[in-house]
């Protein structure tokens, strides 16, 4: 368990060092398509030694089924997320990462059949409670007065959101 909360925190940390230097990178004029391939190209090359030491899994029935759903709702998905970035400010965006384990407890069940467990129902329902502290700020970029006053009518926002749910149906995908 302190082995995965130590990942957890060190994941989290660069999660937002990469919101901060897309963002930034967007803002300087570099193209998004470019900056998403060359995101995927590290994740791969990172990927690559793992594969070298423990091998590559063996493939299970369902698996290119569940590859393709994968591939082409991430695809989509992280394309509107690096869009959303591109039309909204970061601290707006990146916290609706937390919408997608809220909603992956009813896409797990539907796709996989998943029942969460009390403790990691107990740590979304924390992932929420955390969001809703961050939104109740008066100065937050992300506050619920934001939301009802214009965030919602803000394109970059709307696609936050819509990549958070296509997330959320990836995961199980994922998973499998």
């Amino acid at each position: 368990m302190i082995i995965f909360l130590a990942l957890m925190v060190v994941g989290t940390f660069f999660l937002g060092v990469q919101d901060v230097v897309q963002k930034r990178s967007l803002l300087e004029g570099i193209d998004d398509q470019l900056l998403l391939g060359v995101s995927w190209v590290l994740a791969g090359l990172l990927l690559l030694p793992i594969l070298g030491v423990i091998g590559i899994p063996e493939i299970k029935p369902g698996f290119w089924q569940a590859i393709a759903a994968g591939v082409l709702l991430n695809s989509f998905s992280q394309n509107i997320f690096i869009r959303a970035f591109k039309l909204a400010d970061a601290s707006l965006v990146a916290p609706l990462r937390f919408l997608t384990p809220i909603l992956v407890i009813i896409t797990g069940f539907f796709i996989l059949g998943e029942v969460p467990t009390l403790g990691g129902a107990l740590g979304i329902f924390l992932t929420l409670f955390g969001l809703i502290l961050l939104a109740w700020q008066e100065d937050s970029l992300f506050s619920w007065r934001k939301f009802v006053s214009g965030a919602s009518k803000n394109e970059g926002f709307l696609l936050g959101v819509l990549g958070a749910v296509l997330f959320a149906f990836s995961l199980p995908f994922d998973k499998k």
